[in-house]
This record gives C-alpha cells, sequence and structure tokens, in this order.
C-alpha cells in the first residue's frame, strides 16, 4: 500500500458553532443561579440554626453545672462570655447571613468607655470613663463622703462599697494640667445586670466650663448637656445595650424569669446580644428597608428563634414581635 502523502485536517468548530455553545452554557448559568443561591440560603439557614441549637446546649451545661442551681447567674449582657467555656468564641456566635460578619469576630461585653464620654466644649477634649490622672472611681459610700467645693480634692483609691454594682466616676474638666484637680463632674453608675448601665450625671463645682455627654457610637450625639447635669431622675441615660456587632444573636433580657417556663423565647436572631420587650423593631435602629422587616430577619425575612424546650424554630417577625402585648405574655414574659 502506498502511503497517503496528503495530510488529514482534523475538523475545527465554526465561530457560529462557537458561539451557540458559548450562549448555552450562559443561559444555563443564568437558570442556575437562582438554585444556587437558594441552595447557600437554605445552607446558611440550616447552619444558623445549628448555632442556635449549641448555644441552647451551653445555657443547659452552664445552668447544671451551677452548683448553687441560681437562675440569675446567666447574665443576659455577658452571656457570650459565661458560655464561652460550652460554645467556643466566633463561628458559633455568629449568623453566617449576617452582612459583613466575617466569623472572625468574638463577643464580650462593650465597656462604658467605648460607649461615652464627656465632651468638654470649651477645651475640646474629652473625659472618659475610665481611671487615670484625670479621672477617679469611687464606691457609693465613697463619693458621699466627700467635701465637694475646694481645689485640689484628694480622692481615695476605689473600694468597693455594699452594692458594688453602683459606683461614680469623678472626672476633673482640664486635662492638660495636674494642678487643678478639683473634679467638677460626678456620673454615677448603675450596672442594670442586663448589659447596660444607667448614668445619672451632676455638677459637684461650679466650673466655668460647657460639658455635653456624647455617644461616641452614634456620630457624637449629645445625650445629656451641662444644664441638665444636676443629679435629678431626668437626666439619667441608659447606655452599654447590645453587643455592637459582636453577636449575630440576642438573648432574652427576661431569661431568668423564663428559663423553666415551657415555649418562651430564650435567643434569636437579633441585632444586639440583650433582646428586650421595649425594643421598637420599626424603629431607625432595627427597621430595614423593607417594610415590617427589622434587620435582623435574615433568612428571608424570617427569625431562628431557639425556644426553652430546646428547639429552634423558623418564625415571620409578626409571630414573635413584643410590640404585640399578647406575644409579649405569651413568648417573652413569665
Amino acid at each position: 500500500m502506498v502511503a497517503d502523502s496528503k495530510c488529514r485536517v482534523a475538523p475545527a468548530f465554526t465561530l457560529v458553532e462557537l458561539l451557540v455553545v458559548i450562549a448555552i452554557i450562559a443561559l444555563l448559568g443564568i437558570l442556575l443561579i437562582p438554585t444556587l443561591t437558594s441552595v447557600k440560603s437554605l445552607a446558611n439557614k440550616t447552619t444558623c440554626a445549628n448555632n442556635l441549637g449549641r448555644i441552647g446546649q451551653g445555657i443547659s451545661l452552664f445552668s447544671a453545672g451551677d452548683p448553687r442551681h441560681q437562675k440569675s447567674l446567666l447574665n443576659p449582657g455577658r452571656w457570650p462570655i459565661q458560655l464561652s467555656r460550652f460554645i467556643g468564641h466566633g463561628g458559633v456566635l455568629i449568623c453566617p447571613e449576617k452582612e459583613g460578619s466575617g466569623g472572625s469576630q468574638t463577643a464580650d461585653s462593650v465597656p462604658l468607655n467605648d460607649l461615652v464620654s464627656i465632651h468638654v466644649t470649651t477645651t475640646g477634649y474629652d473625659l472618659e470613663f475610665i481611671e487615670g490622672p484625670f479621672t477617679a472611681k469611687l464606691s457609693d459610700e465613697q463619693f458621699q463622703s466627700i467635701t465637694w467645693g475646694s481645689a485640689h480634692i484628694a480622692l481615695p483609691k476605689y473600694d468597693a462599697g455594699a452594692d458594688p454594682t453602683v459606683y461614680w466616676y469623678v472626672l476633673e474638666d482640664i486635662t492638660t494640667s495636674s494642678s487643678d484637680m478639683d473634679y467638677e463632674i460626678a456620673a454615677r453608675v448603675t450596672e442594670n445586670g442586663d448589659g447596660t448601665v444607667t448614668l445619672s450625671l451632676k455638677m459637684v463645682t461650679g466650673a466655668g466650663y460647657n460639658f455635653n455627654l456624647i455617644d461616641k457610637t452614634d456620630d457624637r450625639k449629645i445625650l445629656v448637656t451641662k444644664s441638665q447635669m444636676n443629679g435629678s431622675a431626668d437626666n439619667e441615660v441608659v447606655v452599654g445595650e447590645g453587643g455592637g456587632g459582636l453577636a449575630s444573636y440576642g438573648m432574652n433580657v427576661a431569661l431568668q424569669d423564663i428559663l423553666k417556663v415551657p415555649d418562651k423565647i430564650m435567643v434569636m436572631d437579633y441585632a444586639w446580644f440583650v433582646a428586650r420587650t421595649t425594643h421598637d423593631w420599626s424603629g431607625d435602629k432595627l427597621k430595614s428597608n423593607i417594610p415590617g422587616i427589622p434587620i435582623f430577619a435574615r433568612h428571608n425575612g424570617q427569625i431562628n428563634v431557639l425556644f426553652t424546650d430546646g428547639s429552634v424554630r423558623l418564625k415571620r417577625p409578626n409571630e414573635v414581635n413584643p410590640a404585640n402585648p399578647d406575644i409579649e405574655r405569651r413568648l417573652w414574659n413569665e
């Protein structure tokens, strides 16, 4: 046989055929995107439910491990730290649907000094709620024993009083000099046991400076002005609400009362780690751009809720919103 001297040319796709194949692949991709998105959403919803289930187990272990069996020992404002040895940090506390969560966050109570400070408007300085050269901490008993009005007051070192949850910060307005230590402002701090504190401010000497209590987390919003710093009830300010994005879930502030009561809300998808019935879900801090859907309804407008029986159920916001008195009584309170 004589070999064929002509080279065989392999068949090739035409440009039209290639374009048709690309179009088919693109069409299949477009058709699959909703399915893939739905699968991811379902996986995130399941992961979130598993997180809440583990938190529920942590609550049970914490309660069972306390030899005194005092249900009040689980503090809604500190629960991520108290349960950390049972549930760990980071991932379990973060819903995968939480925008920008990253999964690297850890939970802790927000220090008072990170939330508010007293701004001296005439000098531009902020007075911080932390012990230092120009701020002293006193127990309630120590504060009441001080004679105010004279310059260069020597304040004692903090010694916890009869009630360590009530204490004072006294602040000096001039933060550039140690020669003028007469301490113009006093802030009474009451720890509420739910991750919040109540501040009541007053002037203790007749300083000629202007002061404002500012919210450091809300564009330095003014909470109390100098004219209100008189120690009366009308200047009380509650600060420290929630966890500042450090956890994706909120514990019912009434947990200590409902822990053994069936079918009550323990923990849920939430914006802060303290969930209160007094919160307005339609308010600016909790509402989303979808009417009737709060920002923490992350699962297609629904909320994962951990109940006192250990079950996790997906609920619509209107099914668990405490703004409805019947729901508040039935699901939130004892």
